[in-house]
């Protein structure tokens, strides 16, 4: 476990890098930036583990499962995601 601070828009985050990080969110997101966010996931990738972001045109925060949506299937991928880090894991 390694533990980094980062600094995001003048917000200095702690984060404890040892997990596998999986975003997802949408272009017109209020609440958190996808620009914010793809930056976040960047620098946890720089500083060690696998991370994956999908960003979704047009969604707004809370899309929920994604139904009827750009983000339809969002969940699936991050249960892939997460499965692939497991199994990554497990073979260290």
């Amino acid at each position: 476990m390694q533990i980094k601070r980062i600094a995001l828009g003048g917000i200095i985050m702690t984060v404890i890098m040892f997990t596998p990080t999986y975003a997802c969110v949408g272009t017109s997101d209020g609440i958190a930036s996808y620009r914010s966010m793809e930056n976040y996931i960047s620098q946890i990738q720089q500083n060690g583990p696998n991370t994956k972001i999908e960003v979704f045109k047009g969604l707004s925060h809370g899309f929920g499962l994604g139904e009827r949506t750009v983000a339809e299937g969002w969940i699936d991928h991050a249960i892939s995601f997460w499965e692939d880090n497991m199994n990554a894991s497990d073979e260290r």
